[in-house]
């Protein structure tokens, strides 16, 4: 009755959101137990969630995909707490979890970008991630914000701390570096 509603009155989009509604709260219905659930429809009301709501987000583990929709469906102001630590998820790319939390974390630029240069720099010695971060993440961004990251990866290519040469995220660096400069 309501989807025929929706239609004579021609109100397309407000038939289009509120069937997406539908479809997610199904979802969650059927993928998350009963304490999750209300969370999603606080998701779908939109705006600031609590941090008792964000905790409930950040992934259990490496096999933990069935979350990654909620965390698509964020809007920017509450995924951009969440990213610190859903970065470090794609510290080893053979985690199932890995693939599928790289459009959650390109998704918004804006607030990606100043924590891949946090996590770019000289003094921070997780070099795998770095490595990670520049294969899988950074070519996911718009080329606008890849400029952005040009002069942390340079320094990368041009003057690597000893670790990032000893575990090869220089070769990375000059590899991303020649593919952003034949664009």
């Amino acid at each position: 009755m309501i989807w025929s509603k929706a239609f004579k009155c021609h109100k397309y989009k407000l038939f289009t959101i509120y069937y997406k509604a539908i479809s997610f709260i199904a979802v969650c219905k059927r993928t998350y137990s009963n304490s999750v659930y209300p969370l999603c429809k606080s998701i779908i009301a939109g705006g600031i969630m609590s941090s008792v709501e964000l905790k409930a987000l950040i992934l259990k583990d490496k096999f933990d995909t069935n979350t990654i929709g909620t965390l698509m469906s964020l809007e920017e102001s509450n995924l951009s707490k969440l990213l610190p630590e859903l970065i470090l998820w794609i510290a080893d790319i053979n985690w199932p979890i890995a693939t599928e939390i790289l459009p959650v974390l390109s998704k918004y630029p804006d607030s990606i970008v100043p924590l891949i240069k946090e996590n770019l720099v000289a003094g921070q010695d997780d070099d795998i991630l770095k490595i990670y971060i520049i294969s899988y993440l950074v070519p996911r961004l718009p080329k606008d914000y890849q400029i952005m990251l040009y002069d942390d990866i340079s320094r990368i290519a041009k003057n690597p701390t000893k670790s990032e040469a000893y575990e090869e995220t220089t070769e990375m660096a000059v590899e991303w570096l020649n593919s952003i400069e034949q664009v």
